[in-house]
């Protein structure tokens, strides 16, 4: 999977600025790559905890784009998969789609009980994110003109404020028919360079 792939998958569930900063996450987190794998058991074992042994597949605890931890997400995994094989979550987590929906659950989760969203990822805590914050941007500035805005999990269509689909218009070049003081303006079309 490329960068652009992973930059598509973020733009379906996060706005501009949160999907380039879950793109540059993932690029921390997995290189990218949708069947990354990371958390061994060992790992965990080596530092006295076997409270995970449930939870790992060959060996591995975290899987996918976002590498999702299954022993702590295990309970969400159970219910979306229907299974309560560690392996099943994982082939689960290996689709990118999937991947970036239980992402944003642990984002949204978070977001809505006033915490920072991005602290589940190490990467994030440890800024080894920020190494991939250029090619993350670059990467959804390309991906954008191909991805329609879409309603996050859990939304239901034609029920999100008018506003929140207002960054994206801006995005794709087009007058939002309100201008910076939130009065009227032009109607749709593109927006001069001067008022980008």
């Amino acid at each position: 999977m490329s960068i652009e792939d992973a930059a598509r998958v973020a733009l379906r569930f996060w706005e501009f600025g949160d999907a380039v900063k879950m793109v540059a996450i993932a690029g921390a987190e997995s290189g990218w790559r949708n069947d990354a794998r990371g958390d061994s058991l060992s790992y965990f074992h080596n530092q006295g905890i076997y409270s995970y042994d449930a939870y790992d597949c060959e060996g591995y605890l975290s899987f996918g784009l976002w590498q999702i931890f299954q022993g702590v997400h295990y309970a969400t995994l159970r219910s979306l998969t229907g299974s309560d094989a560690p392996c099943v979550w994982r082939n689960w987590l290996f689709n990118p789609d999937q991947n970036g929906s239980v992402a944003f659950m642990i984002w949204t989760g978070r977001k809505k009980a006033g915490l920072d969203p991005f602290t589940p990822w190490s990467v994030y805590n440890n800024g080894a994110y920020l190494n991939y914050m250029a090619q993350a941007l670059a990467a959804v500035e390309r991906a954008l003109p191909g991805v329609p805005p879409t309603v996050p999990p859990g939304e239901v269509a034609g029920c999100r404020s008018a506003l929140l689909t207002l960054p994206w218009l801006a995005l794709r070049g087009l007058k939002t028919g309100l201008s910076r003081g939130g009065k009227r303006g032009r109607q749709y079309g593109p927006i001069p360079k001067e008022d980008r």
